[in-house]
């Protein structure tokens, strides 16, 4: 393995070990789980139902989305997303056409817990399945309530898994 390969493999464990313990404080895990992460039913020829998010906290979402070891540490301090170093892409969360303008609460929501985008796609591994972390619906709908109330910025990020 050269180092290259060795850097880019510790970045992303330090980026899912770090993203862990924030979902872990947004909900924990409360020893019902088996701690693996699901598909969310990716892969079926219907669309991915979305979440119901009617009551979301806008405010409530703000704080786990803003930490310092949460959504922004991967999709850039103001969710308009990035290329890491490491070679992995985070997406654009603004609600701007080349983020999640077309996205809604719920379907937010759904790919947060289950990484999966409303028309079924799997997200990339990297991408953590907070519901395995114990995260609850509610938790995922005031974050991506926040989400949708952030100004939207153009920024086109390539869709690679890498």
């Amino acid at each position: 393995m050269t180092r290259n390969e060795s850097t880019r493999r510790c970045a992303i464990a330090l980026c899912c070990i770090t993203i862990g313990v924030v979902a872990i404080a947004c909900g924990g895990d409360d020893g019902g789980g088996d701690g693996q992460q699901q598909d969310g039913g990716a892969g079926t020829d219907a669309a991915v139902a979305a979440i119901d998010c009617t009551g979301a906290s806008a405010e409530t979402g703000q704080a786990p989305a803003m930490s310092t070891c949460g959504i922004a540490s991967c999709h850039n301090a103001d969710f308009a997303g990035q290329r890491g170093g490491t070679g992995f892409a985070a997406s654009n969360l603004t609600p701007d056409d080349t983020g999640l303008a077309e996205w809604t609460t719920g379907d937010i929501a759904k790919a947060t817990l289950d990484g999966v985008t409303p028309d079924g796609d799997v997200l990339c591994s990297i991408m953590i399945r907070y519901r395995a972390t114990g995260m609850t619906e509610a938790q995922a709908c005031d974050i991506a309530e926040y989400l949708r109330t952030l100004a939207p910025i153009e920024n086109e990020v390539d869709d690679t898994c890498e």
